[in-house]
């Protein structure tokens, strides 16, 4: 999962302070924003990151458009440094909204992963019923060919078939892996 956090108070402190709490990548400008918004799944910051000319003009109109229009799921802190009041939303100490945010973004990864365990299981179970059903037409064109006197051309069709139903097995037990006794599909 991309992650991006946009700070823009202090942006090449806050960058070096990133890489060494252990972000696989950091960057700085408005070119790395801009750059690499289309690459995120997450975007984190304040408010301010949405504001152009916010951050005492260090967030340029270009990435404040880029950042709103990347498909990334977006997580904005109510810090206010750009003039804009949120209605609605109460004042809390800023260890207390990382919390929040934390929780919101584990949450939005279980439920990614139970929808991507659900796919998985929708497919391998249609692949199982896919399989069935060519194994049986693959029967039925080893009894033409044997019938048409083809005898190796039968074997061969025949062998596929086992090797088909044994794929299936393996399919099946993989399915059998995602689930638990009650059926049910668990990350």
């Amino acid at each position: 999962m991309n992650i991006a956090v946009i700070d823009g108070q202090e942006v090449v402190l806050a960058t070096a302070t990133m890489l060494k709490a252990g972000a696989n990548k950091g960057a700085t400008g408005e070119n790395a924003i801009v750059q690499n918004m289309s690459e995120m799944d997450i975007v984190v910051g304040s408010v301010n990151i949405i504001v152009a000319h916010s951050m005492m003009g260090e967030l340029t109109l270009l990435m404040a458009e880029a950042i709103g229009k990347s498909k990334a799921r977006k997580f904005l802190l109510p810090i206010n440094r750009c003039g804009v009041t949120m209605i609605g939303v109460e004042s809390r100490p800023l260890p207390r909204l990382v919390e929040a945010l934390l929780m919101q973004i584990n949450e939005m990864g279980e439920r990614k992963m139970q929808n991507d365990l659900k796919e998985l299981e929708a497919l391998l179970n249609y692949l199982i019923n896919h399989n069935e059903d060519h194994a049986q037409e693959i029967v039925e064109l080893a009894v033409k060919a044997k019938e048409m006197g083809k005898e190796e051309v039968n074997n061969n069709l025949a062998k596929g078939v086992e090797y088909l139903k044994y794929s299936n097995e393996m399919l099946k037990k993989a399915l059998q892996l995602l689930r638990d006794d009650g059926g049910e599909i668990r990350p």
